[in-house]
């Protein structure tokens, strides 16, 4: 800003009210210092400037695993969205790890991060203590926490989903049912496989420990669990 100001004749602090539109100047002198910049390739230190203003402009998504198609429109939408507001996204990925999760968020608290979305990897363990304290918006995206329950959430209905699922397989006159869950230390693989249970109790089926393959939300996983019992002639 000092070589702006010297350039233009205009203190450093003209410049820097029309490099942060943060206090009125002349039309006049607002086009002189932005001609400035542009013929001095002039890039502002973002990480210095957001030190001083407590405001990076960046959010974060963190999510269980970003090769998931589910996530990534999610995230696409989200960037979308931001970047029409002048911030910039941060994809995380914690690949369903409790510890990699809490570097993460670590990493991001360095980063003086405005606020972030999470898909926890845990809904007991995940800890977002430290984000709290800092005063950053969290909301919760697909998974809900047993701690924190006045977060704000966007997600569907798991339990009502997978409950209308499993009647409309009964109705059809199915009664050997079978599920694949995702990891059940998650609100969303509980609550699918309670809404599951739910649906055989409410219709006189029992519910066969047996027919209880997990997949852990990972396609590769799911489909050797699968491929296994069929294999097996079960």
């Amino acid at each position: 800003m000092k070589d702006v100001a010297l350039f233009t004749g205009f203190s450093t602090a003209t410049v820097s009210r029309v490099l942060n539109n943060n206090y009125p100047v002349s039309a006049k002198t607002k086009r002189k210092v932005l001609e400035a910049f542009e013929h001095l390739n002039y890039e502002p230190n973002l990480v210095a400037k957001s030190l001083r203003s407590r405001k990076s402009n960046l959010i974060a998504i963190i999510v269980a695993d970003i090769e998931n198609p589910y996530y990534i429109r999610i995230a696409k939408q989200i960037d979308k969205v931001l970047f029409e507001r002048g911030y910039d996204l941060i994809t995380c990925s914690t690949d369903e790890s409790i510890e990699k999760e809490q570097e993460i968020i670590r990493m991001l608290l360095s980063k003086n991060i405005d606020a972030i979305a999470i898909s926890p990897c845990d809904s007991e363990r995940t800890d977002l203590t430290e984000l709290n304290k800092r005063g950053i918006p969290i909301t919760l995206l697909d998974r809900k926490l047993e701690k924190y329950k006045k977060l704000p959430f966007v997600g569907t209905d798991n339990f009502r989903e997978t409950y209308e699922l499993t009647g409309k397989l009964i109705e059809k006159g199915h009664k050997d049912i079978g599920i694949l869950t995702g990891t059940l230390n998650t609100s969303t693989g509980l609550e699918r496989f309670n809404g599951f249970k739910s649906a055989l109790s409410n219709y006189n089926l029992p519910f066969n420990k047996e027919w209880q393959f997990n997949g852990e939300f990972i396609e590769e996983k799911a489909f050797s669990a699968i491929d296994e019992r069929l294999s097996n002639g079960q």
